[in-house]
Protein backbone atom coordinates (compact mmCIF):
# COMPACT_ATOMS: atom_id res chain seq x y z
CA UNK A 1 0.00 0.00 0.00
CA UNK A 2 3.14 2.34 0.45
CA UNK A 3 4.42 1.94 -3.05
CA UNK A 4 0.96 2.64 -4.49
CA UNK A 5 0.90 5.72 -2.22
CA UNK A 6 4.07 7.16 -3.24
CA UNK A 7 3.77 6.38 -7.00
CA UNK A 8 0.18 8.13 -6.69
CA UNK A 9 1.94 10.72 -5.27
CA UNK A 10 4.86 10.99 -7.44
CA UNK A 11 2.69 10.61 -10.68
CA UNK A 12 0.33 13.95 -9.37
CA UNK A 13 4.01 15.81 -8.61
CA UNK A 14 4.86 15.12 -12.44
CA UNK A 15 1.69 17.15 -13.43
CA UNK A 16 1.18 19.88 -10.30
CA UNK A 17 4.97 20.56 -10.99
CA UNK A 18 6.42 19.47 -14.54
CA UNK A 19 10.20 19.97 -14.49
CA UNK A 20 10.69 21.80 -16.90
CA UNK A 21 8.64 24.39 -16.39
CA UNK A 22 9.27 24.35 -12.00
CA UNK A 23 13.01 23.98 -12.20
CA UNK A 24 12.97 27.46 -14.08
CA UNK A 25 11.28 28.98 -11.56
CA UNK A 26 12.78 27.28 -8.23
CA UNK A 27 15.85 29.91 -7.34
CA UNK A 28 17.16 29.04 -3.73
CA UNK A 29 16.73 26.64 -1.51
CA UNK A 30 14.33 27.92 1.35
CA UNK A 31 10.88 27.83 2.47
CA UNK A 32 10.78 31.48 1.69
CA UNK A 33 10.95 30.62 -1.91
CA UNK A 34 8.92 27.81 -1.53
CA UNK A 35 6.63 30.39 0.03
CA UNK A 36 6.59 32.78 -2.84
CA UNK A 37 6.13 29.83 -5.63
CA UNK A 38 2.88 28.46 -3.74
CA UNK A 39 0.93 31.68 -4.77
CA UNK A 40 2.32 30.85 -8.69
CA UNK A 41 1.88 26.86 -8.53
CA UNK A 42 -1.40 26.59 -6.24
CA UNK A 43 0.40 23.67 -4.31
CA UNK A 44 1.54 22.74 -0.95
CA UNK A 45 4.87 23.55 0.14
CA UNK A 46 5.10 19.67 1.42
CA UNK A 47 4.76 19.03 -2.48
CA UNK A 48 7.05 21.48 -3.73
CA UNK A 49 9.85 20.11 -1.19
CA UNK A 50 8.67 16.67 -2.38
CA UNK A 51 9.12 17.16 -6.59
CA UNK A 52 12.41 18.75 -5.44
CA UNK A 53 13.30 15.47 -3.74
CA UNK A 54 12.51 13.93 -6.65
CA UNK A 55 13.85 15.90 -8.91
CA UNK A 56 17.04 15.37 -7.16
CA UNK A 57 17.88 18.99 -7.02
CA UNK A 58 18.92 19.42 -3.58
CA UNK A 59 20.85 16.76 -1.81
CA UNK A 60 19.55 14.50 0.87
CA UNK A 61 21.31 16.49 4.03
CA UNK A 62 19.40 19.54 2.02
CA UNK A 63 15.87 17.90 1.96
CA UNK A 64 15.94 16.77 5.74
CA UNK A 65 16.94 20.60 6.95
CA UNK A 66 14.19 21.57 4.33
CA UNK A 67 11.82 19.18 6.03
CA UNK A 68 12.86 19.83 9.85
CA UNK A 69 12.27 23.52 8.78
CA UNK A 70 8.58 22.97 7.35
CA UNK A 71 7.94 20.94 10.44
CA UNK A 72 8.69 23.47 13.24
CA UNK A 73 6.89 26.25 11.57
CA UNK A 74 4.08 23.42 11.36
CA UNK A 75 2.71 23.88 8.18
Amino acid sequence: MKILEEQANYFAGVFMLPASTFTKDFSYPSLDTFRTLKEKWKTSIGAMIKRVENLHILDKNQIQKMWINYSRKGW
